[in-house]
């Protein structure tokens, strides 16, 4: 794999956490990598966890998430 990958961590998933996060990228040695760390504050709820990212109101996280897959990357025109 040498696509970028960007992996959105949230600090109250227990599962996908910032210690864990960088261990699994390390499995994509050719793979740029970077991650954001946001907690449930930065979305206006209560808690996202590890599967509420994709559920109603985290809206913004998916304008993020869109912005970043059409971004162009290195070497790509528009």
């Amino acid at each position: 794999v040498t696509a970028p990958i960007r992996s959105w961590i949230f600090t109250d998933d227990p599962i996908a956490t910032p210690v864990t996060s960088p261990i699994l990228l390390q499995v994509y040695p050719n793979a740029p990598t970077e991650m954001t760390v946001h907690g449930p504050a930065d979305f206006g709820v209560k808690r996202i966890g590890h599967e509420g990212a994709f559920r109603k109101g985290m809206e913004p996280l998916w304008d993020q998430i869109f912005d970043w897959l059409v971004e162009p990357g290195p070497g790509t025109h528009r």
